[in-house]
């Protein structure tokens, strides 16, 4: 039974099991108290003197009083509050109250900081160090990792205000001269740590991240020698360095493994306080990496100089919590995922995606990019995220023309109006009001002006973790829709101004078709802003097995608005592009050839998702029908409820529609009412799948120029595109399967092959790309 305490003016008790017994003092000289005493005669607390006052047992009493009471009925005394009692949960309670000690233990360890350490204890110290700090860049907070040395806690605390007061004990500097083991080398270490720390605090928090959820950036007023420039912290370093090769009392195994943990700390402070660090610097972290991974063994562990106790002196509104500790070989493969993602970052500098106007159409590159970065197994970590985003949105300048715009409209160009009269330099050059061309680049530069911030948010969105990723995008998506009814206003008043003549495409639409080019861009932004939703709401688990029929569906819908629109699009292209053949302008010629390449190698990649959404849509729903998916238990909802929740980040949106309940009820859940139907299944399913293993073969084929890959070949071709068609023939074996047990058992009539089938959904690391969950389908024998 739990503890339970209750004070009032008049009234104290505590009772903490059912066997203890509760007594009251009627005295009239002092307020009355309570003692329990357990079943054996002992008493949890001091009995009071016998010159004291008497007790009555009230036991009998008490009970009697709480059986009175109905179940759920809360009784309530107005002078003991809230606060009260949630204090009173708090105090002598270790998880809650940071002043409770046990029997014997001190508030504070008592370690001394000028301990003479072996060179040994020095290496794990080192180690140990490392470790805490890897576990912070993980989102662990600097109270459980970092501060938890009790050497860091002493450099830092009191805050230094000259590099030479960063030392363990300023009271006795003195003693420095005689263990200098301790105060040049570990101290030049941890300063070192601290640095990086600092630099990589400042990073992070300069960008977006979310507290909390991606990263702990409270430093419990602790400044991390922010005061101090990495040139000072890297003279220390080198100084220890210097020191340590003339030592001659020191076996020289050991001082070569001392300074390979200072050169490590060395290159890694270079790393992380550059903006854009020279690659070399991450060759040189990978080799002493290994030189430092292959003599941990040496290092003899001091336990003592790491304690949770530290956290009561830190400003901190918890108790302490327990240090956390990773291993060495783990906190090794931590520093090299971090070093490597820093180095696949800086790929993004090798694409002139900045200035040149030559290669405007690298704009969607740097989209596939970002998609290929935060791809990246294992996922990149905060650090590494908010590097990428200094490089890409630090380049920005100071008057409203920034990289978000200029990459905008270069998308835009490259979309919809390539060598497209609308765009061209000359309307800027007009300063005439009344002149039409100057009235047209006023009009694209309003709608580039109301756009970029939402671009912006785009790009940003892809540099954040992968949930994160969707829920920023389910926002995103909303803001586009606002977008858009802008954009065609504007694309109102440019059609007012061009006077530009329809095209009449009956394989399109039989009404005449008008360009309307930014809400072209916007819409096709937006679609494809919903597939990546419903793609990652796969990845992350998000919908049940017996959902995942309509979902596929649903993106199949989606993915088809998005091929017809691009169709449209490709109208218009070839319309400038017969103007620019009637230029004779090569350059013309060439810019509109490669956007309409772009815009097949889209429609192509376009058709592949929506062949094979189609298919495992349809493979689901028969699975359903064959009661081959299990349905979970749902007593508190419904269909209705259930196709809210999933539809609810497109629910805002006017278009495209969204499919109804009811059609989405039926695309869920067929019938099959004879072998026939179950075999014309079948059928179609297997069609759905040769015809986007089809369209996913062509596009590998397509150069990286041609799908905007280029710098990201690997992640495009492997990463994506063959790991659909390998998603193909998995669905493919799995029809086959199906195929073989409807010709054994089905010719006839239906049967119930919930004990002849076997069905099985692959977790997020057994699925050939996260986005495809394809089921595996075994005969039972």
């Amino acid at each position: 039974m739990p503890s339970l305490t209750c004070e009032s003016p008049n009234l104290h008790f505590s009772a903490h099991s059912a066997a203890s017994r509760l007594r009251i003092d009627n005295s009239q000289e002092s307020p009355t108290e309570y003692s329990f005493v357990t079943p054996e005669g002992t008493s949890a607390i001091p009995k009071p003197p016998k010159s004291g006052p008497s007790f009555h047992d009230i036991t009998t009493t008490f009970q009697a009083a709480s059986i009175a009471l109905r179940p759920g009925q809360l009784v309530k005394d107005e002078f003991f509050t809230l606060f009260e009692s949630v204090g009173a949960l708090e105090i002598m309670d270790p998880k809650m109250d940071s002043g409770c000690l046990e029997a014997g233990e001190m508030l504070e360890d008592d370690y001394d900081v000028h301990r003479e350490l072996l060179p040994e204890e020095v290496i794990a110290v080192m180690d140990q160090i490392l470790c805490h700090e890897m576990a912070w860049h993980q989102g662990y907070p600097l109270s459980q990792t970092v501060l938890s040395s009790v050497y860091i806690d002493r450099l830092l605390w009191p805050d230094p205000k000259m590099l030479e007061d960063a030392n363990f004990d300023r009271k006795s500097q003195g003693l420095a001269a005689k263990y200098l083991l301790v105060d040049t080398v570990l101290r030049a270490y941890c300063m070192g740590v601290v640095k990086c720390c600092d630099h990589v605090l400042r990073k992070i928090i300069s960008e977006h991240y979310y507290e909390e959820e991606d990263f702990a950036t409270h430093t419990h007023n602790r400044d991390l020698l922010n005061g101090f420039e990495a040139d000072e912290i890297l003279l220390v370093l080198e100084q220890a360095r210097h020191w340590m090769k003339e030592q001659s009392t020191i076996k020289p195994s050991l001082t070569k493994d001392l300074v390979a943990r200072l050169d490590l700390r060395t290159e890694m402070l270079r790393a992380f306080s550059n903006d854009l660090p020279d690659t070399i610097i991450f060759d040189r972290i990978q080799s002493l990496v290994n030189t430092v991974r292959a003599t941990v063994d040496v290092g003899k562990p001091v336990k003592e100089a790491f304690s949770e106790k530290i956290q009561r002196r830190l400003a901190s509104t918890t108790p302490p919590k327990p240090v956390i500790e990773i291993g060495t070989e783990e906190a090794f493969k931590k520093l090299e995922r971090i070093c490597a993602d820093l180095r696949g970052a800086q790929r993004i500098c090798k694409i002139d995606w900045i200035d040149s106007p030559a290669n405007l159409r690298l704009t969607i590159n740097l989209q596939n990019f970002l998609w290929a970065f935060a791809s990246r197994k294992p996922r990149p970590l905060p650090f590494p995220r908010a590097f990428l985003q200094s490089l890409i949105f630090s380049r920005g300048d100071n008057d409203g023309d920034g990289i978000m715009r200029r990459l905008l409209l270069a998308d835009l160009k490259e979309l919809t109006l390539s060598e497209d009269p609308l765009l061209d330099p000359a309307n800027w050059k007009v300063e005439v009001p009344s002149d039409s061309r100057h009235r047209i680049a006023e009009r694209i530069d309003s709608f580039a002006f109301r756009a970029t911030q939402d671009y912006s948010d785009l790009f940003r969105s892809l540099c954040q973790n992968r949930c994160r990723i969707r829920r920023t995008l389910c926002h995103v998506v909303q803001t586009f829709e606002y977008l858009q009814i802008d954009a065609e206003n504007i694309d109102s008043d440019l059609h007012a101004l061009t006077h530009q003549a329809p095209i009449v495409n009956h394989d399109l639409s039989d009404q005449p078709l008008y360009q309307y080019p930014l809400s072209s861009w916007t819409y096709h932004q937006k679609l494809r802003q919903m597939e990546w939703i419903v793609q990652l709401g796969f990845e992350q688990d998000i919908y049940l097995p017996d959902e995942l029929a309509g979902m596929y569906s649903f993106l199949e819908s989606t993915v088809s608005n998005r091929i017809n629109h691009l169709g449209r699009i490709s109208t218009f292209l070839k319309r400038n592009q017969d103007l620019a053949y009637e230029s004779r302008n090569g350059d013309r010629m060439s810019n509109v050839q490669k956007s309409l390449s772009w815009n097949s190698a889209l429609i192509e990649e376009g058709a592949g998702i929506f062949y094979l959404s189609t298919a495992l849509g349809m493979l689901y729903a028969v699975l359903n029908a064959l009661y081959l998916i299990p349905l979970p238990p749902r007593p508190f909802s419904n269909a209705g409820f259930r196709y809210e929740l999933r539809m609810k980040p497109f629910l805002g949106l006017s278009i495209p529609p969204i499919i109804p309940l009811e059609e989405f009820q039926e695309r869920c859940h067929v019938v099959l009412r004879n072998p026939k139907d179950f075999e014309a299944r079948l059928q179609s399913i297997d069609e759905a799948v040769r015809e986007a293993k089809k369209q996913f073969a062509s596009l590998q084929k397509r150069s990286s120029e041609d799908v905007r890959a280029i710098g990201v070949e690997e992640s495009w071709n492997k990463g994506w595109v063959s790991s659909c068609l390998m998603a193909c023939i998995a669905t493919g074996l799995a029809v086959a399967t199906l195929q073989k047990v409807q010709t054994a058992h089905c010719r006839s009539k239906m049967v119930d092959l919930t004990t002849l089938v076997g069905v099985e959904i692959p977790e997020v690391e057994e699925r050939y790309h996260e986005w495809w969950i394809v089921p595996r389908i075994t005969q039972v024998k």
